[in-house]
Order: structure tokens, then C-alpha cells, then sequence
């Protein structure tokens, strides 16, 4: 308090100038101590407004995102049934051990026995690169035995699957009371350039 006198005192016996250069002094330093003060808070302000929109711009793509989901669900469902008969008809990859038990059932139904199968160059796995694929094709024979009758059902069975199948050439031929028809057929596939081997195969 009685620092605050001494203050007052000296001010009202100091000159006019001297007031004038004291009030500028106190309205620096006034302006210092309130820059000091606001600045951080000012700076912390636009931080927050910077992380703020941010925020919004990621929240935005979110739902971007999401409702491209939704969509790709939607198509999806709508789709589903379609894709697996796609899957079915030209599949990824020979899945040629799937094709071969087609084969074997198609023969069980129909009577006949399955004396002999051989398929040329079989992709030995799956695509790695499942971005290019194209359409490719595995030729193969097939020796069946049985009753005219039933080995003429057994290659219609063979034309009816889902499974892109072609015959090229068949052959029949009679050895006592045994008929026996020799199939030349291609089956086809998504694939690409892999290494590949030939598969052998026969039932008695």
C-alpha cells in the first residue's frame, strides 16, 4: 500500500512529459503482458479448429465409405446367385478335382463305367495374379463304357452341366457285347500363365 502512495505521489509531481512517457511505457507493457496472455490461447484456438476440420473431413469420407458399402451389400445380395453360377460355369483356377467328380457322378447315374480319363496340361495351382485373368482351356479324353443308351445319356448329363464343356470328337467302339465311347472334350477356366502338367486317371 505504501509502495501504491509512493507510485501515485511521483506521478502527480512528474512533468507532462514525463506523464505522457510513462503512460506509453504502461500502455507497452499493458500490450506485452496481454499479447504474452492471448497468444497461447489464440494458438490453442486454432489448433483446435484445425483438428476440428480435420475431423469433419474424415468423418465425411466415413460415411462416404459406408454408404458405398451399403451400396456394394445391396448389388451384392442382388447378385449373389448370379456370381455362383458365373463361379460354376468358368471358374478361377482348372478345379479340375471338382470337374472329375462331376464326371465320376454323371457316370454312376447313368450306368456306365468310367474306364479311363486323361486331361492335358492342368494348372498345378491357383492364380497368383487374379487381377489378369483370361480365359483358358484343358483338353482331355475320356473313355466310358457301358449300353448305347446309357453312355448317350451320360454325354448329355456331360453337355447339360453348368461347367463350360465342349466335345470335340467321340468314337465308339464294340469288342464282343462291350460298347465303349472315347471322348475328346475341353473344359475352360480363368487363368493365367502358370507351369502345368498332365493328369492321368482310369477306372475298372
Amino acid at each position: 500500500m505504501q509502495l501504491y502512495r509512493q507510485a501515485i505521489t511521483q506521478y502527480n509531481s512528474a512533468t507532462p512529459v514525463q506523464k505522457s512517457y510513462l503512460s506509453v511505457v504502461l500502455t507497452l507493457g499493458l500490450l506485452i503482458l496481454l499479447i504474452l496472455l492471448v497468444f497461447p490461447a489464440v494458438n490453442h484456438i486454432l489448433k483446435l479448429n484445425n483438428e476440428i476440420a480435420k475431423g469433419r473431413d474424415v468423418d465425411n469420407k466415413l460415411q462416404e465409405k459406408i454408404i458405398a458399402l451399403g451400396e456394394a451389400e445391396a448389388n451384392y445380395e442382388n447378385l449373389k446367385d448370379r456370381l455362383k453360377i458365373a463361379d460354376d460355369a468358368l471358374p478361377t483356377g482348372s478345379a479340375v478335382d471338382k470337374y472329375l467328380r462331376q464326371i465320376e457322378n454323371a457316370a454312376k447315374r447313368n450306368k456306365t463305367t468310367l474306364a479311363s480319363i486323361q486331361f492335358a496340361d492342368v494348372p498345378v495351382s491357383l492364380p497368383k495374379n487374379k487381377e489378369n485373368l483370361s480365359v483358358r482351356q484343358v483338353d482331355y479324353t475320356i473313355t466310358v463304357e457301358g449300353k448305347f443308351s446309357n453312355i448317350q445319356k451320360f454325354v448329355e448329363e456331360m453337355e447339360k452341366l453348368i461347367r463350360t464343356t465342349n466335345f470335340t470328337q467321340i468314337s465308339i467302339s464294340e469288342d464282343g457285347s462291350k460298347l465303349a465311347a472315347s471322348l475328346q472334350a475341353t473344359v475352360y477356366y480363368l487363368g493365367d500363365t502358370v507351369a502345368t502338367t498332365p493328369i492321368e486317371g482310369s477306372k475298372n
